[in-house]
């Protein structure tokens, strides 16, 4: 009498499930290293973004005649000589502010002057200045003046140029970079890729 066998069901070698998980581990890998990659990017996109929001806040609040508290004894709502954006290279900081009729004026006054908001980059990001006049790396302050948004800068060295510059870049990788461009003709930054073409 013939038996029947069926033949019995044969698994994976353990050479087959070792390739198969060597290969999801470098898909793995490979996945992870692009969505650091992205995240890395959100990351300084976001700084850039806010960066440039607080500039354009603070030159709205000029042209909408923004009122801030009286310091003086008086008390009441006042609009400011002038509204102002500061940057602090060494805290990596952008502060905007109004610049008071009652303290010194073309100058940020922590103490004096009310602030509006403050925005300090990351660890990863840094800010450098340039003027057309090639001064680098000084602390600047943006003013714009109630009413007509009219624009000036005050910058340690001089500023006789067409133009200054808040460069925003990636310490690790050098070449991601923005410029908010402020030209003496318009307080709106602009972005820019590079100052090669000015």
């Amino acid at each position: 009498m013939k038996r029947n066998l069926s033949p019995i069901p044969k698994g994976f070698t353990l050479i087959e499930i070792l390739i198969v998980v060597t290969i999801v581990a470098i898909l793995s890998t490979s996945a992870l290293v692009g969505l650091v990659r992205i995240q890395d990017h959100f990351e300084y996109q976001a700084s850039v973004n806010k960066t440039v929001s607080l500039f354009k806040e603070i030159r709205s609040l000029a042209l909408g005649n923004a009122t801030v508290e009286n310091p003086a004894p008086e008390g009441g709502q006042i609009v400011p000589f002038q509204y102002g954006a500061h940057v602090d290279l060494a805290t990596k900081t952008v502060t905007t502010f109004a610049d008071m009729p009652s303290g010194n004026k073309w100058e940020f006054e922590p103490a004096a002057d009310p602030v509006f908001g403050t925005y300090q980059l990351g660890d990863k990001f840094d800010y450098t200045t340039q003027n057309e006049k090639d001064v680098e790396n000084v602390d600047m302050t943006i003013f714009y003046e109630p009413t007509t948004g009219d624009f000036s800068i005050k910058q340690i060295g001089t500023f006789d140029g067409r133009f200054v510059s808040l460069r925003i870049y990636d310490i690790e990788k050098e070449d991601r970079q923005k410029y908010l461009v402020f030209f003496r003709i318009s307080g709106t930054p602009e972005e820019m890729d590079s100052l090669d073409a000015l």
